[in-house]
């Protein structure tokens, strides 16, 4: 800004020399303010290039730690995603142990005739039957009807294909 301020002296000192009539030293003078003009121009061309070449620089900049931290972050939900499912993994199998093993607890009750015990251990596993493989829905179905007194459902008759 007092460059540009002064180079707007210079020249109107220059031109006033010149309206005045000075002659050779006038001409000097605004050849001078000229050259002067000249200069100031070309530096402001410079100060703008390199400000625009830092800008530049630390736009790069900035777009690379950008693109760094997207990495980190993408990496991290990947693993928390990997470890989210592996844990329902391990719920769900969970679940089908405990099933298992309540299944097989209705079974021997029905085996000692304690009947009482065996309904108890049925609403454990009516509780986790939505929860479980069609198998296992389907084992669960067939003790219920073993409780009530119903003849098991019989499976499908094969087709003749």
């Amino acid at each position: 800004m007092k460059k540009q301020s002064l180079l707007v002296l210079a020249i109107a000192a220059t031109l006033g020399l010149v309206a005045c009539g000075q002659g050779d030293d006038a001409k000097k003078a605004a050849e001078a303010a000229k050259e002067a003009t000249q200069a100031a121009g070309e530096k402001v061309s410079e100060a703008t290039d390199a400000a625009k070449e830092k800008v530049s620089e630390a736009a790069d900049a900035a777009k690379e730690k950008v693109s760094e931290a997207a990495d980190v972050a993408q990496e991290k939900v990947s693993e928390a995603a990997d470890a989210a499912v592996e844990k329902g993994q391990e719920v769900a199998q969970a679940t089908i142990d405990k099933a298992n093993e309540l299944i097989q607890q209705v079974k021997d009750y029905i085996a000692e005739n304690r009947i009482d015990l065996a309904e108890t251990v049925m609403e454990q596993l009516r509780a986790l039957r939505d929860s479980l493989p069609q198998g296992l829905q389907d084992e669960i179905a067939k003790l219920e009807a073993m409780l009530s007194g119903e003849p098991p459902a019989a499976a499908p008759a094969p087709t003749g294909n």
